[in-house]
C-alpha cells in the first residue's frame, strides 16, 4: 500500500521524462517557446520537492530491506540531527564562529584605541599616593 503511493508520487515528480516530452513538443511546434520556458521553470521549482521526496523514499527502501531481514525499523526525521551534527552544521558553525571572532576583534581593537587616545592608562597606573609606577 505505502510503496504504491510512493511509486506514484515518484512518477509525478519524475521531471526527466517531462523534459523530454517538452523538448519533443517544442521541436514539433505543438508548444511555443514561452510555454516551454514556463514549464521548465515549473519543473525546476519542483526540484526541492523531489529532493525531499527522494530522502523519504530512500529511507522507506532501507526500512523495507531491514524488515525483510527481521529487524524492526521506523521512519524518522533526520533533519534536526543533520542540522546539529551533520556536515551542513559544521559548515554553518564555522561561519558563525568566524563572524563572532571577527566582531570581537573589531570591538576589542576599538577599546584599545580609545584607551590610548583618552590616556586613562596614566590614571590606572598611578599609585595610591599619586606617584606613577
Amino acid at each position: 500500500m505505502h510503496k504504491e503511493i510512493l511509486l506514484d508520487e515518484q512518477k509525478q515528480l519524475d521531471s526527466d521524462s517531462k523534459i523530454d516530452e517538452l523538448n519533443q513538443a517544442l521541436d514539433s511546434g505543438k508548444i511555443t517557446q514561452d510555454y516551454y520556458n514556463y514549464a521548465i521553470q515549473h519543473l525546476s521549482d519542483n526540484f526541492f520537492q523531489k529532493k525531499a521526496f527522494q530522502k523519504i523514499f530512500n529511507q522507506y527502501l532501507d526500512i523495507e530491506q531491514l524488515s525483510k531481514n527481521g529487524i524492526h525499523a521506523e521512519v524518522i526525521d533526520k533533519t534536526g540531527w543533520n542540522q546539529f551534527f551533520g556536515l551542513e552544521a559544521i559548515t554553518q558553525n564555522l561561519i558563525c564562529l568566524s563572524i563572532t571572532i571577527l566582531l570581537l576583534i573589531l570591538i576589542l581593537t576599538q577599546y584599545g584605541v580609545y584607551e590610548n587616545i583618552t590616556e586613562v592608562n596614566t590614571l590606572m597606573y598611578s599609585s595610591f599616593l599619586g606617584y606613577k609606577i
